[in-house]
């Protein structure tokens, strides 16, 4: 699981709850600051970290899911969360009224063109 905000809040919950795992993010001292913090039957000692960039390509990725594999290679992996952000163009410009950014908004995600 990644560590955007709600992947911190994810891992301490589930570490809370007794699951084993194993976090990831592009940033290891985030990654340690985290792991510390939780708490739980098998956190801290047992949470695993994996420094990860999903823009590495594609035979990263795949020596990524190895090693993740492999740390807990008795019992296996039973979930992968995918909590990975990505960065989009702006929203909407600058100049345009905020009385009309939800609609720019919902144009946007929805795949068409914005022009007020």
């Amino acid at each position: 699981m990644t560590l955007i905000e709600s992947g911190e809040i994810l891992a301490r919950q589930l570490a809370s709850l007794g699951a084993k795992l194993i976090i990831s993010a592009r940033n290891e001292a985030e990654l340690e600051r985290v792991k510390k913090q939780l708490t739980g039957k098998h956190a801290p000692d047992e949470v695993m970290i994996l420094p990860l960039d999903l823009t590495s390509g594609e035979d990263f990725l795949r020596e990524a899911v190895l090693k993740a594999e492999s740390f807990f290679a008795a019992a296996g992996v039973d979930y992968l969360i995918h909590n990975a952000a990505y960065e989009r163009p702006a929203m909407v410009s600058p100049t345009l009224s905020p009385l009309i950014w939800p609609e720019a908004r919902l144009r946007q995600d929805q795949g068409w063109p914005w022009t007020p």
